[in-house]
C-alpha cells in the first residue's frame, strides 16, 4: 500500500529524510516475527508506522458497519432559517476556540482589541523594549471554525429570499462567501493595527493543525512582497484522476469564457500540463518501489529515475506558483489557474515586520502558512519546530484495510516542497528557536515570546 500511494516514501527512503527505512522495516518484520499474539503483532505495526514521523500517515481501528436499518438524514436547510442556526447546520463552530496559544495578555500594558467570539481573530497590542506589538490568532487555516462570517454570508447570500430551502449549490455559495469575509475581516484587523502604529505582528499559530487553500493565501495579507507558492507532488495513482480532472474541468470552463490571448494560451498550456500529469498517474507501467526497504537514495524529486511522486507544473497555488492580478486580463481564467487570486483584495494589509510563533502541533495547512513565509523571507518564525505534516490530501482517496489486523492505513497523497526542494513532511525549523522550560508556566513562557520578538525588533 505505501509502494504505491504514500506521497513522501521517497523522501524517507533517502539519507535527507532523517529515517534509516531499510532498518525500520527489518525491525518492523523482526517484531512481526516475535510477536506471540495479535496485540504484540498490531504495536508492531503501530511503531513502524510512527517510525517515519509523518504526521498525516497513521493506523485506524477498523470501520464498523451501521445497523441494517441505520440512516440519518438530514433535514433541509430552509432560507427562511435564522443565520446562526443555519450555520450551525452547516458544520460552522468555534470547535478549536479563540483564546490565543499563551496568554500574551500577561505582558505589562497589553491591549486586547477583539475577543475573537463576535468579531473573529483575538486580537490584541503588547509591548516589549518601547514597541507596540500587534497578536492576532488563528487557530484553525479553515472558515468552518468562524460562524460569525457565516452569519454574515447567509444574511448576504440567503437573508432576503425566504421561500425554499437551501440546496447544495446554495450552501457552497455561502461557504465560499464565508471564506472571503474571514479574508476580510483578517484584512480589517492587519489594518486597524497599522493605524495603531503598531512596530510588528505576530501571527499566532502554535496547536494549529492545519485547514484548507486559506493556508496558502494568509501569507499574502501580511506583506507587500511577490509571494510564491510551494510546488506540490502528487502520487501517481489512479485516484489523484479525481485531482487532474477538477483542474481540467475548471480549465475547460474558463476557456470557454476567454478571449484574452494571454489567457487563452496560459490555460491552454496548463491543460496540456495536467493532462500529461494524468496520463502519468494512469500508466500501468509503474517502476518497481520495493528498493526503499533495501537502500537509500538520495532525494532528487524532479529527477528521480524511480519514484510515485510526480512533479510538474502544479503548485499548492495552482498552475503558476505566483501570477500578478490582472496579468491574464481575464478574472475566471486567472482564478482558474491561481487559485491565491481570490485573495487580490485584501494583499498587502499589512507591511511591516511579521513573526510568525509556531511549534510541534503546528501543522499541514498551517505548517504550509509557516514554510511559505520563510521560504519567501517574509516573516520570522518564533518558537519550536512544526509538527512534520506536510501536505496531506489533495483529492480523496480510500484508506486500504489490511487483511489480517484489519487495520485501516491512512495515507497521504501529496508532497509539498521547500524552496530548497526538501519535502515539508521533516518540519520548518524557527528563525527564532524558543524551547520551553520543563516545568514552565505558559505566563512566563508568553512573556519571553514578547520579550524575544522585542530584542529582535531592537536589534533589526
Amino acid at each position: 500500500h505505501l509502494e504505491r500511494s504514500y506521497a513522501n516514501l521517497t523522501w524517507f527512503a533517502s539519507p535527507q529524510g532523517g529515517v534509516d527505512l531499510p532498518e525500520l522495516h527489518k525491525t518492523a518484520l523482526r517484531a512481526l516475527k516475535s510477536a506471540k499474539n495479535e496485540r504484540e503483532a498490531k504495536i508492531s505495526l503501530q511503531s513502524f508506522v510512527e517510525g517515519f514521523h509523518d504526521g498525516h500517515l497513521e493506523l485506524l481501528p477498523g470501520s464498523s458497519a451501521p445497523p441494517a436499518k441505520f440512516k440519518v438524514v438530514l433535514p433541509p436547510i430552509k432560507r427562511s432559517e435564522s443565520a446562526p442556526v443555519a450555520c450551525a447546520q452547516l458544520g460552522f463552530a468555534h470547535k478549536k476556540g479563540t483564546s490565543f496559544s499563551l496568554p500574551f495578555e500577561v505582558a505589562a500594558g497589553f491591549e486586547l482589541l477583539n475577543v475573537g467570539e463576535m468579531d473573529s481573530f483575538r486580537t490584541g497590542i503588547a509591548k516589549s523594549n518601547g514597541k507596540k506589538l500587534g497578536v492576532i490568532r488563528i487557530s484553525v487555516m479553515r472558515e468552518y471554525e468562524f460562524p460569525n462570517e457565516c452569519e454574515k454570508a447567509w444574511k448576504e447570500q440567503v437573508g432576503n429570499k425566504k421561500a425554499g430551502d437551501c440546496d447544495s449549490e446554495c450552501q457552497r455559495q455561502v461557504g465560499d462567501r464565508a471564506q472571503l469575509l474571514f479574508m476580510e475581516s483578517l484584512s480589517q484587523r492587519l489594518k486597524t493595527l497599522s493605524q495603531l502604529d503598531v512596530s510588528a505582528v505576530l501571527l499566532d499559530i502554535r496547536g494549529n493543525g492545519g485547514g484548507n487553500d486559506l493556508g496558502d493565501w494568509i501569507p499574502r495579507l501580511f506583506t507587500s512582497r511577490d509571494i510564491r507558492s510551494a510546488r506540490l507532488g502528487i502520487v501517481t495513482a489512479p485516484d489523484s484522476v479525481e485531482f487532474y480532472d477538477e483542474h481540467l474541468t475548471d480549465i475547460n470552463k474558463a476557456l470557454k469564457a476567454a478571449t484574452s490571448s494571454l489567457a487563452i494560451s496560459a490555460l491552454k498550456n496548463a491543460a496540456k500540463e495536467f493532462e500529461r500529469l494524468k496520463n502519468i498517474a494512469l500508466d500501468k507501467k509503474k517502476c518497481d518501489m520495493s528498493w526503499v526497504w533495501r537502500e537509500r537514495r538520495p532525494w532528487a524529486p524532479l529527477v528521480s529515475k524511480c519514484s510515485n511522486l510526480a512533479f510538474g507544473q502544479n503548485y499548492f497555488s495552482g498552475a503558476f506558483d505566483f501570477l500578478k492580478y490582472g496579468a491574464l486580463e481575464s478574472p475566471e481564467a486567472e482564478k482558474s489557474l491561481y487559485w491565491p487570486t481570490v485573495a487580490a483584495p485584501y494583499l498587502g494589509s499589512w507591511t511591516g515586520p511579521v513573526y510568525v510563533a509556531v511549534d510541534d502541533r503546528t501543522g499541514s495547512a498551517a505548517e504550509a502558512t509557516a514554510a511559505i513565509f520563510q521560504n519567501n523571507r517574509a516573516a520570522k518564525l518564533i518558537g519550536t519546530k512544526t509538527a512534520g505534516s506536510g501536505c496531506g490530501f489533495m483529492f480523496k482517496t480510500p484508506e486500504p484495510t489490511l487483511r489480517n489486523s484489519r487495520l485501516r492505513v491512512r495515507i497521504p497523497n501529496c508532497a509539498r516542497l521547500r524552496s530548497d526542494l526538501t519535502d515539508e513532511v521533516s518540519g520548518i525549523t524557527p528563525d527564532i528557536p524558543l524551547e520551553r522550560f520543563d516545568g514552565e508556566a505558559d505566563q512566563q513562557y508568553a512573556l519571553r515570546f514578547i520579550e524575544a520578538i522585542g530584542a529582535d525588533l531592537q536589534n533589526n
